[in-house]
């Protein structure tokens, strides 16, 4: 379970054992596409960005800035993809 360090059920999950990701920040779908991100990019991975998808119609996603080449990360978090995603449309349109 990803939570904020803060979150009060905290000390009731860890004494459950739990297994918990705690952040510095609110868990967002923004902050965790952030977190993902980071954590490839630290691991070695080639990634430019992340998306991640909260729901089947919406997703927050992470990019690295393109301008730069890669050089320096920026933060272009957005929730996009509100509607319906081209392949859940062709799905749908298929059936």
């Amino acid at each position: 379970m990803i939570l904020h360090r803060n979150d009060p059920v905290v000390a009731v999950l860890k004494e459950a054992g739990e297994p918990m990701y705690l952040l510095d920040r609110n868990p967002t779908a923004e902050n965790i596409a952030k977190l993902i991100f980071d954590v490839a990019v630290a691991q070695g991975f080639p990634v430019v960005g992340v998306r991640f998808w909260e729901t089947p119609f919406c997703c927050a996603t992470y990019c690295r800035d393109e301008a730069t080449q890669g050089a320096t990360e920026s933060e272009t978090v957005g929730a996009g993809h509100r509607g319906r995603s081209a392949e859940s449309s062709r799905a749908e349109g298929a059936s």
